[in-house]
């Protein structure tokens, strides 16, 4: 900021100056202030501006009145003289520069000679001033003929007729010719009754209008009558306003074309809101409904089922949610009923706001589609119970075949083959039983799945089981079983050719999405089994598939002092459908 210097005449100025610092202590004083306050000169530089006042702004109804200029504050006080004597002063001050530092100027001038209406006209002529420089908005001053005295900046700025031309201008000069009437009368009603009102547009020189709300106050200024006028632009409020009703419109057009019926009632079970679809229902017009209590325009029907749940929503406070049953024109139909108390709504506190929703089309769809998934259900369970027993079927036929045969190897081929079969058939039986076509509890039924296998072997085996519960993807589960099948027969075939008691620890467990599965021949080494040359050459094809197809993998551990391991591990997951390949033939290589 700029700092004004002291005025070269400070000391022999006829007007009183003291200069003062930021904590308003005294640092220069002129002549006519030490005459003014009666003190002399170094009494007033050993003082605070504080100590020259009577601890009162006057006069009381300026108490709060302050003005900003560019250059000047001021403001009235109540001083006290050497002699004791009270004075009224106007104050002005300046930020100045003196001796290098940034210092304060106040002017002062004794306003306690002046007589009441001087003192009223300059006060007056004060808060005009304010006006002007830091309203807002339209300011302005105009006698009984409409002649334009003073104004402010922004009424050039609206109107955007300049200084010269407003100069010129009566105030009906700002309005089209059709609004002038309205304006004349506003004008005259002021003169009569003191103060007047009136929302109209204003017509700027380039043509076009803005709403503006003028009040007018009649005052008296240096001898007239006149009028003090404000106005405040309304653009922006039109603007929201309009924004505001478009959306209204909106909403309203929303809620009316809604199928849903849509109602709010007050506290004393009057209507004040119904949506078209609730007339419709009803059989009413708006204006018979609106207003009026529901026992006045609804049927004892519709009031006893609409009552019983409008008194819990208002006792409890807590939202209602239920699908309903009712009867509309003899039909049953089934709604989705909801009501809630309305809160933070003024006017509309602690009403009751209800909306329904006729989902009877719904209700029926879902029934035809529960009864055609059980049909599909008990299609698809006897889908799997009749592969179980077609593969039964094929099994006695294998057996048969087993026993009417003399060729070893023959029989073996046969048992190795049926094993596997009885080892899907297996698998289906548990869809059958469980009922669930996508996914089976593998981990509680392994120990069922290894009895299986092993029942066509007659061998003496002893077996152990760590199981936890694991539910598995049908098309990881079957592949799983066949590995299983084949591993198995392996340690019986080749325990079998040592004449060895068999001793097998089958478990299960599932960590992080992952599946083990182990298998633990305490007795032999099932890692030279797996990879003897003499294994049969489908299996080791068949577990590599497999292995393969379901993205496991297989480990054959030698522990020593506890047997041989193989280890199968798989990341679950779930593959859709229950019908994938489970061989892919096009990978398998089969040896002579």
């Amino acid at each position: 900021m700029t700092l004004s210097k002291i005025p070269l005449d400070f000391e022999e100025n006829s007007i009183p100056m003291i200069i003062y610092d930021e904590s308003q202590s005294i640092v220069e004083v002129n002549k006519e202030a030490c005459e003014l306050y009666g003190f002399d000169r170094e009494k007033l530089l050993s003082m605070n501006l504080v100590d020259l006042e009577t601890g009162e702004q006057v006069p009381e109804r300026l108490e709060n009145f302050e003005r900003q200029q560019a250059k000047y504050r001021a403001d009235f006080w109540e001083h006290e003289t050497k002699a004791g004597e009270s004075i009224m002063v106007d104050i002005l001050t300046q930020p100045v520069s003196y001796e290098g530092e940034s210092q304060v100027l106040a002017i002062v001038q004794d306003v306690t000679t002046l007589g009441e209406k001087e003192f009223r006209d300059q006060v007056f002529q004060k808060i005009l001033t304010c006006l002007q420089e830091n309203l807002p908005a339209l300011f302005y001053l105009f006698d009984a003929e409409g002649n334009l005295k003073q104004w402010n900046s922004y009424v050039e700025d609206t109107s955007g007729y300049s200084y010269a031309e407003i100069s010129n201008m009566k105030t009906t000069d700002f309005f089209a010719r059709e609004e002038e009437g309205e304006v004349i009368r506003a004008i005259n009603e002021m003169f009569k009754h003191g103060e007047s009102e009136l929302k109209t547009k204003l017509s700027s020189k380039g043509g076009e209008k803005a709403p503006i709300l003028f009040r007018a106050v009649k005052v008296k200024y240096e001898g007239q009558v006149l009028g003090m006028g404000i106005g405040l632009n309304l653009t922006n409020v039109v603007e929201a306003e309009k924004e505001a009703e478009h959306h209204r419109r909106i909403l309203e057009a929303v809620i009316d074309q809604s199928p849903s019926l849509m109602y709010i009632k007050d506290e004393e079970n009057r209507f004040r809101f119904a949506n078209q679809a609730f007339l419709n229902l009803h059989g009413l017009d708006r204006d018979e409904i609106i207003g009026k209590k529901d026992a006045e325009v609804l049927t004892e029907y519709d009031i006893k089922l609409m009552r019983k749940t409008d008194r819990r929503v208002c006792r409890t406070g807590e939202m209602y949610n239920r699908q309903e049953e009712v009867r509309v024109n003899g039909e049953k139909r089934t709604y989705l009923s909801s009501k809630l108390q309305l809160s933070g709504i003024e006017g509309y506190e602690n009403y009751l706001f209800g909306m329904s929703t006729d989902i009877t089309r719904q209700k029926n769809m879902e029934k035809i589609l529960k009864k055609s998934l059980r049909q599909k259900e008990v299609l698809l369970s006897e889908v799997h119970h009749r592969v179980k027993n077609n593969l039964a079927v094929i099994s006695a036929l294998m057996e048969l075949e087993v026993l009417d045969s003399d060729n070893d190897k023959l029989q073996k081929k046969l048992n190795r083959n049926l094993s596997r079969i009885k080892t899907i058939a297996f698998i289906h039986e548990i869809l059958y039983q469980e009922q669930d076509f996508s996914k089976i509890e593998f981990g509680i039924n392994i120990d069922g799945l290894v009895e299986t296998i092993l029942a066509v072997n007659k061998e003496d085996i002893e077996i152990e089981y760590d199981i936890e519960e694991v539910k598995m993807n049908i098309n990881q589960a079957l592949p799983c079983s066949l590995i299983i099948n084949e591993v198995l027969m392996n340690v019986v075939e080749y325990t079998y050719s040592i004449n060895e008691k068999i001793f097998l620890e089958v478990g299960i467990c599932e960590k992080d999405g992952t599946v083990y599965l182990n298998i633990n021949d305490r007795g032999n080494t099932i890692s030279d089994v797996i990879s003897t040359e003499s294994l049969d050459c489908i299996g080791r094809q068949l577990i590599a598939t497999l292995k393969k197809q379901i993205n496991g993998s297989i480990n054959f551990l030698q522990q020593e002092g506890e047997g041989s391991l193989v280890e199968l591990s798989l990341k679950k997951e779930d593959i859709k459908g229950t019908g994938s390949s489970l061989l892919e033939y096009q990978q398998m290589k089969f040896e002579n």
